[in-house]
């Protein structure tokens, strides 16, 4: 049995979850240590964690969820180490109706962090503007004045490198990052 089948037989499903986010991959050594966001006790070193957020209407949330877990088992997202996905459960941060999938990638590259994403929404079939933000903007997400993501990649772009990306979209940032 796979570990799709058994998260599947367990009801560790999006629409059937009992908790507000499904983990996946389940009990994986090492892959909290690396989610910075999830509580005091974790690290507190922000610059080299973020995470792609992906918005999926409720009816397809465990379509895309089985599909994601599949991919994430097969290797095809690069650098992502850990996803979850929102549940039935009302979150107040994602928009009416719809629930967040976060893939986790810790780096601070650039060029990475892209690669990462293509991947993603390559893979995903995402054809909505996909967003990535680094664990300090999530901390600071209650401040009305703080960034609230880092990159982005727009539909059109899903077939661009990341280096096209980057210059045409973010060389402000990336210059800033290589200046630090």
């Amino acid at each position: 049995m796979t570990r799709w089948e058994t998260y599947q037989s367990a009801g560790m499903l999006p629409s059937t979850g009992q908790d507000y986010w499904l983990e996946y991959p389940w009990g994986e050594i090492g892959a909290l240590a690396s989610m910075q966001d999830l509580g005091e006790d974790a690290c507190t070193d922000y610059r080299h964690s973020g995470k792609w957020l992906l918005y999926f209407p409720m009816e397809q949330l465990d379509a895309k969820w089985k599909a994601a877990c599949e991919h994430f088992e097969a290797g095809n997202f690069l650098h992502v180490h850990h996803m979850r996905i929102g549940t039935w459960r009302e979150n107040p941060n994602a928009p009416p109706g719809k629930r967040c999938m976060v893939l986790f990638v810790d780096s601070s590259d650039p060029v990475t962090i892209m690669k990462a994403g293509l991947s993603i929404v390559k893979r995903m079939k995402y054809m909505a503007c996909c967003f990535y933000k680094t664990n300090e903007q999530s901390k600071l997400s209650q401040d009305p004045s703080a960034k609230k993501f880092l990159y982005y990649i727009r539909p059109e772009c899903h077939n661009a490198q990341p280096e096209w990306i980057l210059q045409r979209f973010f060389s402000k940032i990336v210059r800033e990052q290589e200046a630090n």
